[in-house]
């Protein structure tokens, strides 16, 4: 139902009545600009809860509150832009429901909405994904790890209108890892895994306009010695329209399985290549496209590969292991004409036990921010501190940090003191793009979360006592600007 400007203010004139005098003026502010043509969203009063914020800015960023969010593990929320030039965050709200909100930065209204899936609260797998295609349409999944799909579609200009959904309607029992891509024409793809880790199978489905249609198995289950498992990187599409990854492989749900690292491309997710050569049929395997190394099981090989391309289109990929000493490494492999160099650019002292299932923590981390030909890198080897450096992608050698952090600095945003009582709380930080999984990044969320636990519970304890139940965080957006939204 759509209301009218009479029907808004007699909304907000029984809310009023109990709201301080300081949240009056705020509400008074809101009553305006319902009246305004500039206020047309269509709002559900049952289910939609809208509201004004005002952003702070600081260093020239612009720093927006989406609302309150759980705390309990750091688990990544899905983002985009719509054609109206508003931002939609999908994320756990602070009672752990998965919430979409809609931000207008121009009035400053902020509308959230509820969707009927619950986020248990402690599995790091179960990432929110979020996508605008083509036709307008706002696509959000999320809350899996080998659980039922759960998606929601409709209008991006409505969220009243966002309905949950099947997809295709079969292999849909047992999903993780939920990802929206493009291929070469543009079209929305959707890659997801249904079966547990060493016992699952890859598949892309692709949006027809009205419906998903499946295009088939990604990743193969088998190669020619056993069963394998793909984890791969995130996929980068280049200005071709050309997607590249990068594909850890692994034997079994065990950590310690993971025995190589290859590169494959493609254009349109059912035929494949290395860097060269002619394209195949799919699904792929870890004896298709190019081998980037094969260290076998034990190795310290961790499935948190991660690709980039130069601003040429030159595929570069980085990814931990153990190295020559055997400790902990950090190992860059790039594209040289058609083969792949690999240099160990950092190591540790120490050697790191990568082994188990679930979200293993206290392994060695990275991070990186891409600005033009530089890569800004920050590296933890656990226990040591975080160490940071940048390399140079025309010549792929460490270049001066000091230099690649300019390039590659985002939003400044001021840090809030992390709550007493939980277990080892982290800052996160998340980007946002324009796509929701591509295109220009316009800002990053800011929120605070304790760090994943082997994805279970944490216990209340003395030196912890708000672990088991932690305090939400304010979810924030970062922007630099409003310049290039509608």
């Amino acid at each position: 139902m759509t209301h009218t400007p009479a029907t808004r203010l007699r909304f907000i004139s029984r809310l009023t009545k109990k709201l301080t005098t300081q949240s009056v003026l705020i509400v008074g502010l809101f009553a305006l600009l319902a009246t305004s043509p500039l206020f047309a969203r269509k709002v559900s009063a049952q289910s939609i809860v809208c509201a004004i914020t005002s952003p702070t800015s600081h260093r020239g960023t612009a720093i927006y509150e989406i609302g309150k969010t759980w705390t309990g593990t750091r688990v990544f929320p899905g983002s985009a832009v719509t054609p109206q030039g508003e931002l939609v965050v999908a994320y756990y709200d602070e009672s752990r429901y998965l919430t979409i909100a809609a931000l207008n930065l121009h009035t400053g209204s902020v509308c959230r909405r509820h969707l009927p899936s619950r986020f248990g609260g402690w599995d790091a797998h179960n990432t929110v994904s979020v996508a605008v295609s083509q036709d307008g349409v706002l696509h959000v999944t999320g809350n899996h790890h080998n659980s039922p799909l759960f998606y929601a579609s409709g209008k991006s200009d409505n969220l009243s209108a966002i309905a949950v959904a099947d997809m295709v309607g079969k292999e849909e029992d047992r999903v993780t890892y939920p990802t929206f891509l493009r291929d070469r024409t543009g079209r929305l793809a959707f890659l997801y895994r249904n079966g547990s880790s060493g016992a699952g199978t890859w598949y892309v489905n692709r949006w027809a306009g009205t419906k998903w249609v499946r295009v088939g198995a990604v990743f193969a289950e088998k190669d020619s010695i056993a069963q394998t498992s793909a984890y791969p990187s995130a996929f980068v599409a280049d200005s071709q329209g050309i997607t590249h990854v990068a594909v850890v492989w692994r034997r079994s749900p065990d950590l310690s399985s993971n025995f190589a690292i290859s590169y494959v491309q493609t254009s349109d997710f059912q035929s494949w290549r290395g860097l060269s050569g002619a394209f195949k049929r799919g699904p792929v395997s870890p004896e298709s496209g190019d081998v980037i190394d094969q260290p076998g099981p034990h190795s310290g090989l961790l499935n948190s590969a991660q690709l980039y391309l130069t601003p040429e289109g030159r595929p570069l990929i980085l990814y931990l292991r153990y190295g020559e000493a055997g400790t902990d490494s950090l190992y860059l492999a790039y594209a040289n004409n058609e083969a792949w160099q690999v240099l160990e650019l950092a190591s540790s002292k120490r050697r790191t036990l990568a082994v188990g299932g679930g979200t293993v923590s206290g392994l060695p981390v990275f991070s990186v921010a891409q600005s033009n030909w530089y890569l800004h890198v920050k590296l933890r080897f656990p226990p040591d501190e975080v160490r940071q450096f940048g390399i140079d992608l025309r010549s792929m050698t460490l270049s001066d940090t000091s230099v690649a952090a300019r390039e590659s600095q985002g939003a400044s945003v001021p840090l809030p003191e992390l709550p007493k009582g939980m277990a080892a709380p982290i800052h996160v930080r998340h980007p946002v793009l324009s796509s929701g999984f591509d295109g220009a990044v316009v800002g990053h969320l800011h929120w605070f979360a304790q760090t994943p636990n082997r994805d279970q519970s944490l216990p209340c304890t003395p030196a912890a006592p708000h672990a088991c139940a932690p305090p939400p965080a304010t979810l924030r957006f970062a922007t630099p600007g409003i310049n290039g939204w509608r």
